[in-house]
């Protein structure tokens, strides 16, 4: 009705103004839901830092770095390209069809 009467030239200006009515109408809505989804981000936020120190002090952090650094590093000796995405019993590049059991026995 709107773009037809010509108060708007498209649907999407339309919607938009209806939009932006409608948040102006029931301010006071918007300003508790976004209250509320601020304390939601900080509530969520002190978990993360809570289990993060949780899993530094029974060490599960470290070996979980340690582990990723060893992934990370994981490259095919012949072609260079990364291995880390890939499972790790792979023997065989899929890049360059290096095998790669020779690799890990010398390791």
């Amino acid at each position: 009705m709107l773009v037809e009467t010509g108060l708007f030239t498209t649907r999407s200006e339309a919607v938009a103004y209806l939009v932006s009515e409608g948040i102006k109408a029931r301010n006071d809505i918007v300003e508790k839901v976004s209250s509320t989804l601020e304390d939601i981000r900080r509530i969520r936020n002190e978990a993360q830092e809570y289990v993060k120190k949780l899993r530094t002090d029974i060490g599960l952090e470290e070996a979980e770095a340690a582990e990723e650094s060893v992934q990370q590093e994981k490259v095919c000796p012949q072609c260079g390209k990364g291995l880390a995405s890939l499972p790790e019993d792979i023997s065989v590049c899929p890049y360059c069809g290096a095998d790669l059991r020779e690799d890990e026995e010398n390791d």
